[in-house]
């Protein structure tokens, strides 16, 4: 009697087993891809690193810049991409530049522009000094202790009159060699014979030689010796009188007002740049004083 395979219940359900292994696409991990990209750019900074070693101690007395970017005779940069590795030429020197290559000289190059205001302050100090007799006892010690002579007669020793240095200003510098400087100052003295007043004299200039040492120190190196004041240019011509309009005058008014009291007009002319104002104010004392203005540019 054969016998056949019941039917299975109506509720029962067959499911076949699948690995879920099957299920994942069998695709290379992006990040292998990486490992021998990055061994080479390491390689490569790593040769750019020694090579820059190897110059540096080959010349102890050169400093030696990396460039911006590795040189072509190292790689070319190898990047990744979602569909590979891509390979992107690599910068020349040429595109970039060469590195800067310093010495130690140039490294250790004193400060000109530093040296030149030390000589130049230095000058200006010394004018003031020497031609300023004020009856100080100490100041014909401390000059002979600048010039390095000490029997040096000057009048600071027994004065016969008074003397005082209003202003003095360099004008010139010339340096002959790094640390050797010449400088001509300007300067303008008031004087008194009797003690009753002082007279302004008329304006000189001496120049000085200085010596500036790598520490700052500063050294007058002998006395003043005299030369010529700058040629005095001519003023270019003022432009023609024109009645200015009363705002204009208001407004030179309102500006005259931050140097002097009580300011009168004197006159007004114009110009390509405008109205030129002149009038007069008080100043200290009571003395009037003519003084331009120049109201639509708001200068005084």
């Amino acid at each position: 009697m054969d016998r056949h395979p019941e039917p299975p219940p109506p509720d029962y359900e067959e499911i076949e087993h699948i690995p879920w292994s099957a299920l994942v696409a069998n695709t290379p991990d992006w990040r292998t891809r990486l490992l021998p990209i990055g061994t080479v750019v390491v390689a490569a900074v790593i040769a750019v690193v020694f090579g820059v070693r190897m110059l540096a101690a080959g010349s102890p007395d050169t400093v030696v810049t990396l460039p911006a970017a590795v040189p072509a005779e190292v790689a070319d940069t190898v990047a990744a991409t979602p569909d590979g590795p891509a390979t992107v030429p690599a910068t020349s020197l040429a595109e970039v530049g060469a590195p800067a290559i310093y010495t130690e000289a140039d490294l250790m190059a004193a400060p000109v522009d530093d040296e030149a205001r030390l000589a130049v302050m230095r000058a200006e100090w010394f004018v003031t000094d020497y031609f300023t007799v004020d009856g100080d006892p100490s100041a014909a010690t401390t000059i002979r202790g600048v010039l390095g002579s000490g029997d040096l007669a000057l009048p600071h020793d027994d004065p016969a009159a008074t003397s005082y240095v209003e202003w003095a200003r360099a004008f010139r510098v010339e340096s002959a060699r790094p640390g050797s400087y010449r400088v001509a100052v300007a300067f303008r003295a008031l004087g008194s014979a009797d003690g009753n007043g002082f007279s302004r004299g008329a304006v000189q200039a001496v120049t000085l030689d200085l010596e500036v040492d790598p520490d700052g120190t500063v050294a007058v190196r002998d006395l003043p010796t005299p030369t010529e004041l700058p040629a005095a240019g001519e003023a270019p011509a003022w432009p023609a009188a024109a009645e200015a309009p009363p705002e204009v005058v208001a407004a030179a008014s309102d500006l005259a007002a931050g140097l002097g009291d009580d300011p009168e007009l004197v006159s007004s002319g114009r110009d390509g740049q405008g109205w030129r104002v002149v009038m007069l104010v008080t100043g200290p004392g009571g003395l009037r004083w003519p003084i331009v203005l120049y109201p639509e540019s708001g200068q005084g």
